[in-house]
């Protein structure tokens, strides 16, 4: 795919519509007109219900008599819990008054209008989702219109997109609106469109750009504003961007008139080629824009090269302007052929009044970096799917020296492994990210990237030594075979995930051992219980250099928890355990105990720690109150005697899939999840089985199980014979295991020896491993500058003799 695909267009406003609009005759709206840089398509009439609109399911309406005006549907720091500042907006444009008693509001949120409301003509009425939160905003000063601020409306306004449709008491349709977070909606109304950090960087935005801080913006931001009452919802170009923190509830909207000439698609593409792909470095290309209705004159795409041939252009750009022509109903420019990997930045422009030259795509509010769409150049590279990342020198060196020679905490070095460090002071910089540019497929994300690992071992990669001379270096540091961490922003995730991590494989070499344990734990049999995937091993080259062979690995976080449980379906809290298993700072072993204040840095309060320590990875608004509840309850129970444990576990966690995840875990082999990786996940209500409770373990960095590393032959296959049980005596046993492994033995036994004989089967182990084995690609490992740390036939060979020794050795545990 290319950086951009047509999308679909909505429909044209009608020819009389327009006219009554003083607009003249709408160009491009007639099947015989030919367009003047407006927008085309059939022509429909206002409120016909003739097919589907820009979601596909809401058709225009025409001049209502209550009209949507306003859609506030994502404040600044607005969350699941506490969005209570959304509001949607209407408008009586007639010159009487209209009593909605019996009136519906339906969709994305449900509302039923009291008798005796009356909307008086020029007047506005504003539905709430929480009345006396908005009231209280003071930047929208509805004090003097309280009176026309009703509320509370049940259901939520849909952070990613939704419909509303509005009915009379008849149950008729007076007026619909379906709105988006992607292009070519006004981007920011989504809370800015980006994540807070995304806007501090200056080189995309400049030192001075007001989204930069988040927090004087909180329960603010833009909304979609409706230009013209008169001009159907269902067209795009009739909604805009509030001005900044410049929602108007209960008031006329910053605009008004004829809607905006907007681009409603665009695309990027190889001369010749009918659809988006591969952009080639012989390939000239085409860039084609369909727009609204209207006219702009001049209509031209500036582009200028910000990395070419893999290396940053360094200096102010140089913008080449290349008008654009009429081609049917849509207008193109045909950009000169570029060398391969070059990432080519691009914008829309003209007049949209004569004489005055402006940005028309993207827009003005939209939070893309530069103020400019992209496309980049590809090389002909043979074989799989493969990443690219661009980043600058200097850029590239910053990530080095946010981590190097200090590590999480300021003074202990970044590489140590198993030594105390007695400094208090956490690093500032050590998850800062910096701005990049992540390939795949040949479509360009930007991206902020950091680099990837646990706090002791981030650092703990390969020097690639062969680096060529004549390829871009970092400014700073070595080049080492890193991991990465890319973060992406809402209005363009890759592949609807906000994060992507490429693993290494140093340590976790080949992998395997990560795909067998995520298809184990949600296999259905036993109960499933979330893991991450392996999405897919790929080469990876860093400003044309070929980097590291490495395998994507699903983060922990809200996406992984979205894709189990299914995409819309509520989702629970996960917290990842994050320590070197002894004290850092502010982290602390995570064995489940108490936390108590570290002797070396008593300045730091517990609760702290306990946040450092179990780091939410998704409702990051919520408090750490439950995590320390569960944590102090389940000592002061264990404290207690078995039976008192043995009951509050049952009543806290869902026994069956933490049974489940620690007889996987024991029978894999598990030997570094004792004061860190693994997850706690609190599970959503919703969710919550009948006589149990919600807390369960989930697994993380299993790189060292089902025998990967430990296991070379039949008679030299460490760890398959490791105990199943819970030794008190094993340093690696936490209170967690205890908790299951001694105060539920039986159950714990009974569902170790279920799953030995069903999905723990050497036959189905062997296939899962079999099918990871095939996607690996050792020619393509081998391409990269920094080779595999490991032979991954032998890896996959010791696997399966550790499925037939293991299966073997907990069946003679048992006793069976």
């Amino acid at each position: 795919m290319s950086a951009h695909v047509w999308f679909e267009s909505p429909r044209c406003v009608s020819l009389a519509l327009l006219a009554s609009l003083a607009l003249g005759a709408a160009a491009g709206c007639g099947d015989d007109d030919q367009p003047m840089a407006s927008g085309a398509g059939p022509a429909t009439e206002a409120g016909a219900a003739d097919g589907p609109g820009v979601d596909g399911g809401v058709a225009p309406v025409g001049a209502p008599r209550i009209a949507i005006s306003e859609i506030m549907y994502n404040p600044v720091l607005s969350n699941a819990d506490s969005n209570d500042h959304e509001f949607l907006e209407l408008h009586n444009a007639g010159t009487a008054g209209i009593d909605l008693g019996g009136w519906k509001l339906s969709g994305e949120i449900q509302f039923t209008f009291a008798a005796g409301t009356v909307v008086g003509p020029g007047q506005f009425l504003v539905v709430a989702k929480k009345r006396t939160a908005l009231l209280a905003v003071a930047k929208y000063n509805l004090a003097p219109l309280a009176g026309q601020v009703v509320g509370d409306f049940a259901g939520a306004l849909d952070d990613g997109g939704g419909r509303i449709v509005l009915t009379d008491a008849v149950g008729a349709t007076v007026d619909q609106a379906a709105y988006d977070d992607k292009f070519p909606w006004p981007l920011a109304a989504d809370s800015f469109g980006a994540g807070d950090g995304w806007f501090s960087e200056p080189e995309w935005f400049g030192p001075n750009d007001p989204r930069a801080l988040f927090a004087p913006h909180q329960n603010l931001g833009h909304s979609l504003e409706r230009v013209n009452f008169a001009v159907p919802a269902a067209e795009i170009a009739n909604w805009i961007a509030s001005p900044l923190d410049g929602a108007s509830p209960g008031r006329a909207n910053s605009a008004s008139g004829a809607p905006p000439v907007i681009v409603e698609e665009l695309s990027a593409v190889a001369a010749g080629q009918a659809m988006p792909g591969f952009i080639r470095e012989s390939d000239k290309v085409v860039i084609r824009a369909r727009l609204s209705a209207g006219t702009v004159t001049n209509l031209a795409v500036e582009s200028y090269l910000e990395f070419d041939k893999g290396r940053r252009v360094v200096g102010p750009p140089a913008p080449q302007i290349v008008p654009m022509v009429a081609d049917g109903a849509t207008f193109i420019a045909t950009l000169p052929a570029q060398p391969a990997r070059t990432l080519v930045r691009y914008r829309v422009v003209g007049e949209r009044t004569a004489g005055k030259r402006e940005v028309i795509s993207p827009r003005p509010s939209d939070p893309i970096p530069f103020g400019h769409h992209a496309y980049y150049v590809s090389p002909a590279i043979e074989g799989k799917p493969y990443y690219e990342i661009l980043v600058s020198p200097p850029n590239w060196g910053t990530l080095w020296t946010n981590v190097s020679p200090d590590g999480p905490v300021i003074g202990c070095p970044a590489d140590y492994l198993d030594t105390t460090c007695t400094e208090c002071n956490v690093n500032p910089k050590w998850n800062d990210r910096v701005p990049a540019v992540l390939v795949f497929g040949g479509e360009p994300f930007d991206t902020r990237a950091r680099y990837q690992g646990s706090l002791e071992g981030r650092l703990n990669a390969e020097d690639i030594q062969s680096w060529p001379a004549t390829l871009p270096r970092p400014t700073a540091g070595p080049v080492k075979a890193m991991s990465w961490s890319f973060s992406f922003p809402r209005y363009r995730r890759f592949e609807g995930l906000s994060r992507v991590l490429l693993n290494r494989l140093n340590q976790s070499c080949p992998g395997f051992a990560h795909h067998v344990a995520a298809r184990l734990d949600e296999d259905p049999s036993g109960g499933a219980i979330p893991a991450p995937r392996i999405r897919r091993y790929a080469r990876v080259f860093v400003n044309g250099g070929p980097y590291n062979y490495m395998m994507d690995l699903e983060p922990i976080g809200a996406d992984y928890l979205e894709r189990f449980h299914g995409r819309g379906k509520p989702v629970g809290d996960v917290y990842k355990v994050f320590s070197t298993g002894d004290d850092l700072g502010p982290w602390a072993p995570g064995l489940g105990q108490v936390i108590l204040p570290s002797d070396h840095c008593p300045m730091i309060p517990v609760r702290t720690r306990y946040e450092y320590t179990y780091k939410r990875e998704n409702h990051e608004w919520r408090s750490i109150d439950d995590m320390v509840s569960l944590i102090t309850g389940m000592s002061s129970a264990r404290d207690n005697g078995p039976a008192i444990w043995r009951e509050f576990m049952t009543r806290n966690f869902d026994v069956d899939a933490t049974m489940k995840y620690y007889a996987i875990q024991h029978w894999g082999g598990g030997w570094d999840d004792n004061g860190k990786n693994y997850n706690v996940y609190k599970l959503p209500k919703e969710l919550v089985k009948a006589n149990g409770g919600p807390w369960t373990i989930t697994s993380w960095d299993v790189d060292r199980m089902f025998g990967v590393g430990f296991c070379k032959s039949e008679t030299d296959c460490a760890r398959a014979d490791m105990p199943v049980r819970c030794d008190p005596e094993l340093p690696r046993c936490n209170r967690w295991k205890r908790g299951f492994l001694e105060a539920l033995l039986p159950e714990y036994e009974a569902k170790l020896k279920q799953l030995n004989e069903t999905i723990l089967q050497p036959t189905n182990v062997i296939k899962i491993i079999d099918e990871v084995v095939a996607q690996y690609d050792e020619t393509e490992a081998r391409q990269m500058l920094s080779p595999p740390m490991c032979d991954p036939a032998m890896e996959a060979e010791g696997m399966r003799t550790f499925a037939r020794l293991r299966y073997a050795s907990v069946k003679r545990q048992l006793g069976y």
